[in-house]
């Protein structure tokens, strides 16, 4: 029961990184959690009321959205959260900067780049790999152009 517990709290812990702050809301003291949340968390009770206000307010919505998934969603979770506590610090800097940038960015702007992510998924892998190579053999004029000519095709795709 305690490896569970400490699996959940590692995930919840993951829901503090990947989820938003829940900004207007005041954090809930531990008595204003669930039941369910507070057998969660309970690796963190005695520190609770030390935590930063935004950290307590992610670990209790990491805790109520654990209590909500499913087994599968619950090891997906778990195995993002591994290969998030496997990175080096600098790699999570990067990662939270990359994720401040997305948040920052329009969401039509968001919208084009998910479906050009998902053209790019469907080409077969050799495809991609040939593509890809064709990318990193660009010189450093040629990729701004290709990026330049991206940005055009969208403008004219938003135009239509």
């Amino acid at each position: 029961m305690t490896r569970l517990c400490a699996r959940a709290l590692l995930v919840a812990v993951v829901f503090c990184v990947i989820l938003p702050s829940a900004f207007g809301q005041s954090a809930p003291t531990w008595h204003e959690l669930t039941d369910a949340q507070r057998e969660l968390l309970a690796p963190v009770r005695d520190r609770w009321s030390s935590l930063p206000a935004p950290q307590r307010q992610r670990l209790a919505n990491g805790a109520a959205k654990w209590k909500d998934m499913t087994p599968l969603q619950r090891e997906r979770a778990q195995e993002k959260f591994d290969r998030w506590r496997e990175m080096t610090d600098q790699r999570r800097t990067k990662l939270r900067q990359l994720h401040t940038r997305w948040r920052a960015l329009a969401p039509e702007h968001r919208k084009l780049i998910r479906q050009s992510y998902k053209r790019w998924r469907s080409l077969a892998p050799d495809e991609r790999r040939a593509l890809r190579e064709r990318y990193v053999n660009l010189s450093p004029e040629g990729r701004r152009e290709f990026r330049q000519r991206l940005r055009e095709r969208a403008r004219e795709r938003d135009r239509d």
